[in-house]
């Protein structure tokens, strides 16, 4: 099956992505690497309107550490290979790096986001697992604000 048409734009800028975002609201959905939710899309699971890519987009695709708070912070876009391939990982986040060769296979790691993973929250992935060990944070950001919540608090579920 193919996805339901839906309007697409390339978001340049992270600015671009939120004010796409809130234009649409539910009928958008976020692209970054595509493999979960292009499944999606072709079962016609989820039927949106806009799918606003933000691949591109320079801020979003970031790895960086942050010293000061001992944390390593990966940007929505980031493919997991990105991380992965980190020469420091092993150094900044062990059990990280011990993971991520047992997630998929090569091809899906170099494009699937570690955030997409974490977005979708299934309960047999092992990104989100890592988060929840690690006691890590997402931080969730829309136009008109920015929240940080824990592991424990974004995923929900019975």
């Amino acid at each position: 099956m193919k996805p339901a048409p839906f309007d697409y734009l390339r978001a340049m800028t992270t600015q671009d992505a939120l004010d796409a975002l809130a234009q649409n609201g539910e009928d958008a959905r976020v692209l970054a690497g595509g493999q979960s939710l292009m499944a999606v899309l072709n079962m016609r699971l989820a039927q949106p309107r806009m799918l606003v890519d933000i691949s591109r987009t320079d801020e979003l695709n970031a790895v960086r550490t942050d010293n000061e708070a001992g944390q390593l912070i990966v940007g929505a876009a980031a493919t997991q290979g990105s991380v992965e391939w980190r020469a420091s990982l092993r150094d900044e986040v062990p059990l990280l790096a011990m993971a991520f060769p047992h997630i998929s296979h090569f091809q899906i790691r170099n494009r699937g986001t570690v955030c997409g993973s974490i977005a979708h929250a299934d309960p047999s992935a092992e990104l989100p697992l890592v988060l929840a060990a690690l006691g890590g944070d997402v931080t969730l950001r829309s136009k008109k604000k920015k929240r940080v919540l824990k592991a424990e608090e974004f995923f929900q579920g019975s």
